[in-house]
């Protein structure tokens, strides 16, 4: 593989449907310490102790992050209030109930929730807790200062990228205007954040209660445990895909959600019901979607647990059938792409990359993949067009605006590439890899005393990097700067 290719890559691995969560063991049967650390803008809070399982979730109005830990106690020396007075947290509240502890982390602004992530890190139970710092002018502005587009909108080249997927302005608003009219699938209110660890079934159905105000009778036949991760997803979605996983059926009677093992139903039976033509063909139709849709759910749990075991190639074959079956599941038609380009196949890459911008084509994600592929089949001028709708695109990626100042660079357009290389660092912080591509290109501009002063400034920003990288950049100060 060539040298060109390894770069691309290390600048485009972005995780797409990761699924998972991180297992504390249990140390003991209570939770015995927290501490608190400040880390830039981030706001670390380290949780030490044991338990059997935990949910957590986010809840508004105040706006807070609930943690419940099962199995386990307060410990004695715990206290039940923490003062934190940060930019992220204002107070910790410990809470205890039979077998049960409550953390509750509550936002230093009431009306806005924050952002965190859970792991386990030397053997304590870990919340990330931070707030993104671009305003909404900032994005505004990162869309009007990109690189002039050929599209109608400010940005963004649209009609162009229209030519290239091969959709004209009819069709493409005739799929608006169709949009526009459908009833969405999950019409529920969405989940900000949850995430549950071997949480038993009825607590789970429960809590799902308790957060959206609904009635639910859980059957005595329903068991087991339940481990997931979910952001900003309506809140029947994810009922739906527990249902399919779990082998349960939820029935709706009034405004009660009954739940119940999914039953065969017994052969033998005759039921006569007059149903006329123009009914039952498009009720024929919305039952092999969800047949196919429930088809394709199970092959995607396969290519998961297959892609966790290092077997990708099997995994991206269970994939692929699993887009037969679900064709506007934009997510799957994203993680095909991504994984067809770790596997160096470039053209089928490009293929579901586009088949995904069919679907949204303001996805970032779809075009970045789109604008790789087409990077390494040298389809330079569809590269450029797809890297530009990436960092125009949502969400707003690091990758994207990396990798396309790169092929800039490799283009000879060095003034191109540093406009994006800096906007990417007015958009998401300094960094190594940016701060020395933007030295690299001052250098190649033979701008000598901008790249000097550039060398210099990461040779003390305090960037961890290995030997070689210190060294090349000490040999650069030393041409440089004379």
């Amino acid at each position: 593989m060539t040298t060109k290719g390894k770069r691309w890559i290390r600048g485009s691995l972005i995780g797409l449907l990761a699924w998972g969560v991180w297992v504390l063991p249990a140390l003991s049967a209570e939770l015995t310490e927290i501490t608190v650390e400040r880390v830039k803008n981030d706001t670390n809070v380290i949780i030490r102790g044991g338990y059997s399982s935990y949910r957590a979730f986010t809840l508004p109005k105040p706006a807070r992050l609930v943690i419940d830990f099962e199995g386990t106690k307060r410990g004695s020396g715990l206290s039940r209030l923490h003062d934190v007075d940060g930019p992220v947290l204002s107070k910790i509240r410990v809470g205890e109930g039979q077998n049960r502890v409550r953390i509750v982390l509550d936002s230093s602004r009431k009306d806005e929730p924050f952002h965190f992530n859970i792991g386990e890190e030397a053997g304590a139970f870990r919340v990330r807790c931070w707030r993104p710092e671009q305003s909404a002018a900032a994005s505004t502005e990162a869309v009007k200062s990109a690189p002039a587009g050929t599209g109608d909108v400010a940005g963004f080249p649209e009609k162009a990228l229209r030519d290239v997927l091969g959709l004209s302005r009819q069709a493409a608003a005739r799929e608006e205007d169709e949009e526009g009219q459908k009833v969405p699938k999950y019409p529920g209110d969405r989940i900000d954040h949850i995430d549950f660890y071997q949480e038993d079934l009825h607590n789970v159905f429960r809590l799902f209660g308790e957060m959206f105000g609904k009635n639910f009778i859980v059957d005595d036949r329903v068991k087991g445990t339940l481990t997931l991760s979910l952001k900003d997803v309506p809140w029947d979605l994810a009922m739906d895909i527990i249902a399919d996983m779990k082998a349960l059926e939820v029935v709706e009677r009034a405004d009660i959600l009954v739940v119940k093992p999914r039953e065969d139903k017994e052969e033998g039976e005759l039921v006569v019901k007059s149903v006329s033509d123009e009914v039952l063909h498009p009720a024929r139709i919305l039952k092999r979607q969800k047949e196919d849709e429930r088809k394709a759910r199970q092959l995607i749990l396969k290519a998961h647990n297959l892609e966790n075991e290092g077997k990708v190639e099997e995994a991206l074959r269970y994939y692929e059938k699993a887009y037969e079956a679900w064709k506007d599941n934009i997510d799957l038609v994203k993680k095909t792409a991504y994984l067809h380009y770790r596997l160096e196949r470039y053209a089928r890459s490009y293929f579901f990359a586009k088949e995904a911008l069919k679907i949204n084509m303001k996805d970032a994600e779809a075009a970045l993949y789109a604008g790789l592929s087409a990077a390494q089949m040298n389809r330079n001028d569809e590269a450029e067009l797809f890297f530009e709708a990436s960092i125009n695109g949502k969400p707003q990626l690091p990758e994207a605006y990396f990798n396309y100042g790169l092929f800039l660079e490799q283009e000879g357009k060095f003034t191109d590439a540093l406009h994006v290389y800096r906007k990417h660092e007015e958009t998401f912080g300094p960094s190594l890899d940016v701060s020395l591509a933007v030295a690299k290109v001052l250098e190649a501009k033979n701008r000598d005393s901008e790249a000097c002063k550039r060398y210099r400034n990461i040779s003390f920003s305090g960037f961890p990097m290995d030997e070689a990288t210190e060294n090349m950049i000490q040999q650069k100060v030393n041409s440089l700067c004379d």
